[in-house]
């Protein structure tokens, strides 16, 4: 069986820890970074590597799921942070799982989609244990093919 594919987290609060385990439960390598570097050794426990920065995770991980606070550090990490450290035309594919304005959020994958990054929607409705439990519902906006894929 062919290993999978390192999937990056940039946030790693309770949601973010809650998404962690359970990408390391089905077998996925994670690599992870949050602001609070205090968060590496929770992300250790879980299996994971910690990564220094947005930017090292970028490199590594060909998906990357977003997880920060709000629609201000989505447009932050993935223009300022991601983008400077992939370079233009990289394929990587951003699962935003934050609470975030759709519109902005939309109009987010418009401006990156030209530079070679793929931008998804990927909310989850409910609390981090219940997506422990695999309770929470997971909701998915963006490109139809992208999806597919």
């Amino acid at each position: 069986m062919a290993e999978l594919s390192p999937v990056g987290m940039i946030g790693l609060g309770l949601m973010g820890e809650a998404f962690s385990g359970l990408l390391r439960k089905a077998g996925y390598p994670v690599v992870g970074t949050d602001i609070d570097p205090a968060k590496a050794a929770k992300l250790a426990a879980l299996g994971g590597k910690w990564a220094d920065s947005a930017a090292d995770v970028a490199r590594d991980c060909p998906v990357i799921v977003l997880i920060v606070f709000n629609t201000d550090q989505v447009e932050a990490v993935l223009e300022r942070e991601i983008l400077a450290a992939v370079g233009e035309s990289s394929g990587k594919i951003v699962l935003c799982a934050s609470t975030c304005d759709p519109d902005r959020i939309a109009a987010l994958g418009a401006r990156v989609a030209p530079r070679g990054i793929r931008l998804l929607e990927t909310p989850v409705s409910g609390t981090s244990d219940q997506v422990r439990k695999h309770e929470g519902v997971g909701l998915i906006g963006g490109d139809a093919a992208l999806m597919a894929a």
